[in-house]
């Protein structure tokens, strides 16, 4: 009995056969869920499916963006962005944030940084 099939790979009921690992298991369920909370490129973000600012189909948000719209009382506008002022991404305390109107403002703002150091 051949071990392998045409593209090189175990057949099925062989000791190192690898078979399909994915399941149906969503959120809660699973053994990789870690209560809607995920990383990632220095931000926290926190599921939230139904804001407009969701990324893409599993619906996570900046948490630094939801808690400016709890300070203003409105989600923010587009264009606007949410600026850290110690520039630790992962403090999202509202004394620590800072709204601008457009990225140009954001732009400007770490300029000036930059020429003051």
């Amino acid at each position: 009995m051949k071990e392998r099939n045409k593209k090189g790979q175990f057949k099925k009921g062989h000791k190192f056969w690898k078979g399909k690992k994915r399941t149906n298991i969503s959120k809660e369920n699973n053994y990789n869920w870690k209560g809607g909370i995920i990383y990632s490129e220095g931000y926290r973000y926190i599921l939230c499916p139904n804001h407009p600012k969701a990324k893409s189909k599993k619906g996570y948000v900046a948490e630094h963006v939801l808690v400016m719209e709890l300070i203003l009382g409105r989600f923010l506008r587009k264009g606007e962005v949410v600026h850290h002022i110690d520039g630790n991404k992962l403090n999202n305390f509202p004394l620590n944030l800072k709204l601008f109107k457009n990225r140009l403002e954001h732009i400007r703002f770490h300029a000036n940084e930059r020429r003051k150091k």
